[in-house]
């Protein structure tokens, strides 16, 4: 299984990576610092299992960055991270086709149950 986490921050990238791993450790996270101009490229690199998209990243236009991988990787899970978590946005997220849509507050294990969900075996 292939994960791909897209954010800017590096300590949320590494705390998904040892939580993912820690789960399954075939799991293989490819983990990016991107900003939202460089996510073409991030998302282009094959194919992908799952998607985690930090949508609170510097510059980037919230739940476009999801619509965008839900483009380019048809066959993924997108799940999306905010620490601004609103119903409406969950609500936008959801009719978007967004396999879930997280908030960073989440206490780690129920955050790795959500994302236990969406990993295949």
């Amino acid at each position: 299984m292939k994960v791909l986490v897209i954010t800017d921050a590096q300590l949320v990238a590494e705390a998904l990576r040892m939580m993912l791993l820690a789960e399954r450790p075939d799991i293989e996270v490819v983990w990016k610092f991107s900003t939202p101009l460089g996510l073409a490229e991030c998302v282009n690199g094959g194919p992908l299992d799952l998607v985690i998209v930090d949508i609170d990243m510097m510059g980037a236009r919230r739940l476009q960055l999801a619509k965008k991988v839900l483009h380019l990787q048809r066959r993924a899970e997108v799940v999306t991270l905010t620490g601004r978590p609103t119903p409406d946005e969950e609500d936008d997220a959801e009719k978007l086709g967004v396999a879930a849509y997280l908030s960073k507050a989440m206490p780690n294990a129920d955050l790795l149950a959500a994302l236990r969900a969406h990993i295949k075996p």
